[in-house]
């Protein structure tokens, strides 16, 4: 498999079972990439934005308690 056609190509191929397997397995595989990545971003700083404009919120009495 050489690009992104002949892995299309291949999944299509799969029985229904072994397509739901596949699905399981890239969602798996998706979501620790993109936690791999948060992480990574946390880590250098690239968020850090966020706190603080939830802080500034918080501050300026823009966020309600339930």
């Amino acid at each position: 498999m050489n690009n992104v056609q002949d892995i299309e190509a291949a999944v299509e191929q799969l029985a229904p079972e072994q397509r739901a397997q596949f699905r399981a397995w890239f969602a798996a595989f998706d979501s620790q990439e993109w936690d791999q990545q948060m992480e990574q971003d946390l880590g250098a700083g690239r968020l850090d934005w966020l706190a603080d404009e939830a802080m500034a919120d918080l501050a300026g009495g823009s966020c309600i308690d339930r």
